[in-house]
């Protein structure tokens, strides 16, 4: 699957993160990994420039640190807008990231460039994974709506926008599915990105029996 660049999730992600993501105390594992490519600040030591960052889902006990080439993981039981938090070394600043969850999903971001003058962070990409249930399929606009598996079909704060017109889905055996035929309801693993607008595309939707 090619990747296509994807900026910051629009400025609501920001707005609403603190109030909407976060902890849900369900005893979910949610995972967001990545790498940071590049830290732009007036104090870093050069050959450190990505090591030892402490990143963290604000408002949560959740949080990873950078290695030598600058991958980081965090796990743990938030969801939905979160706000990520990168803490450099040595007082040398931090910058932020909204991002939007899926429960019990993994989010992973690619070349993260990390600003401690603005205090804002982006990646080149997002690429997302999770199991989901079809909460709607609108054909017209060739959309379709999932929540996570570990929420209630319906659920705002936790539900996603997929554009078929870039993704491919398959019934259990492999099979490509009309989006007439797509069952809402069901039970599928999305493997895709996220867009610019927030939404998901270029992904691969697998039907489950």
């Amino acid at each position: 699957m090619s990747w296509r660049p994807a900026a910051l999730l629009p400025l609501i992600f920001a707005l609403t993160a603190c109030a909407e993501g976060g902890s849900r105390g369900s005893g979910i594992s949610t995972a967001v990994l990545g790498n940071v490519q590049t830290v732009q600040a007036a104090v870093v030591r050069a050959r450190t420039a990505v090591e030892g960052i402490r990143v963290t889902v604000e408002g949560t006990g959740a949080h990873g640190q950078t290695d030598a080439s600058g991958h980081f993981t965090v796990q743990g039981g938030f969801a939905g807008l979160i706000s990520l938090v990168f803490e450099l070394p040595n007082g040398g600043g931090q910058a932020r990231i909204a991002l939007n969850v899926p429960a019990a999903g993994r989010l992973t971001l690619n070349n993260v460039t990390i600003d401690a003058d603005s205090e804002e962070a982006s990646a080149e990409t997002q690429d997302v994974d999770f199991e989901g249930i079809i909460d709607g399929v609108y054909c017209r606009s060739l959309t379709m709506a999932l929540v996570s598996s570990q929420e209630r079909p319906g659920n705002a704060a936790d539900r996603y926008t997929l554009q078929l017109d870039t993704s491919t889905v398959r019934d259990s055996q492999g099979n490509p599915v009309a989006c007439a035929d797509i069952p809402e309801g069901a039970r599928a693993t999305v493997e895709g990105m996220v867009n610019p607008d927030g939404t998901f595309g270029d992904a691969t939707v697998q039907l489950e029996d």
